[in-house]
């Protein structure tokens, strides 16, 4: 028999019909607060199909596990004058200003994909910048 922990993080406080104060797991909207961003599209000197929206919209959204507090991102597909594609992304973090990604290649398929490879790197360098600018633990002040 298997026994799930319930994290404190994920319990929250409700008060029944009779104004008792109750802990329940949160729920799915809970865990999912911050995948909602709101994507963005342009496309400048190319039109880019639903098939090639959705695909990056997709991935984008699946980004949320490196950085739970993106709130948009901006995409912008672009035709370069030499026949390179141009993709570049900026996705603004609550309480952290914007990171952006842009890389170029000879088809865009080619350039999203290495656009969203150094997205996800730059959103992972991010959310390490964060964590070590955390506060010490009790323990550890102790100690020292």
């Amino acid at each position: 028999m298997v026994k799930k922990t319930v994290v404190r993080s994920q319990l929250r406080r409700y008060t029944n019909s009779e104004g008792v104060f109750r802990r329940r797991k949160a729920g799915p909207e809970y865990f999912n607060k911050g995948s909602i961003m709101q994507i963005q599209f342009t496309g400048r000197h190319f039109e880019a199909s639903e098939n090639l929206q959705s695909n990056i919209e997709e991935k984008i959204q699946a980004m949320v596990r490196f950085n739970d507090q993106a709130q948009d991102a901006k995409v912008v597909l672009d035709m370069a004058p030499n026949g390179l594609r141009i993709a570049s992304v900026q996705v603004a973090i609550a309480h952290h200003g914007v990171v952006a990604a842009s890389a170029e290649a000879e088809t865009m398929h080619k350039a999203v994909d290495l656009m969203l490879d150094k997205l996800e790197r730059v959103l992972k360098k991010d959310n390490e910048k964060a964590k070590e600018h955390r506060a010490p633990s009790m323990d550890q002040v102790v100690a020292s």
